[in-house]
This record gives structure tokens, sequence and C-alpha cells, in this order.
């Protein structure tokens, strides 16, 4: 019984940090077009990486675990 994936194919998978993805947009971007650039910037990943698999990601609202680790992340 196979679950209907090849195991010889070729996986390639392309990870995107969202919040990353959206600061470089909204700071790069006409405000009525962030979106648009978000967007824009994944389909040229996926143009020029050809992935099997996509993820985007993004943080959980805080205290994340980062803030835990290390309480002087966010300071000034």
């Amino acid at each position: 019984m196979t679950n209907g994936l090849s195991t010889n194919a070729e996986k390639k998978l392309l990870l995107f940090d969202g919040h990353a993805l959206a600061f470089h947009s909204w700071f790069t971007s006409y405000p009525n077009e962030v979106m648009h650039g978000f967007f824009g910037m994944v389909g040229r990943a996926i143009e020029r990486h050809s992935p099997t698999h996509l993820i985007v990601t993004f943080d959980p609202p805080p205290p994340t675990v980062r803030h835990q680790l290390y309480p002087a992340y966010t300071a000034p």
C-alpha cells in the first residue's frame, strides 16, 4: 500500500519567513500594494526554484520562546 507519493521524485521545499516578507513588502511598496509585493516575492521565488512544496510561517503573538530565552531580545 502506498500513500500516493513517489519515493523517487525529487522534492524541493521552499520555506518563507512570512513576517520578514511582510516587513520588507511594507517598507518597499506603496501602501495599497503591500499584498501585491508580498505575493510577488513568493511568486518569483516559486518561478525561480520550482518547489514541490511551499510553507510560509509567521511568528505567534509575543511573548515567544525568544523572549523567554533572552529577555533583552526586544530591548531598545
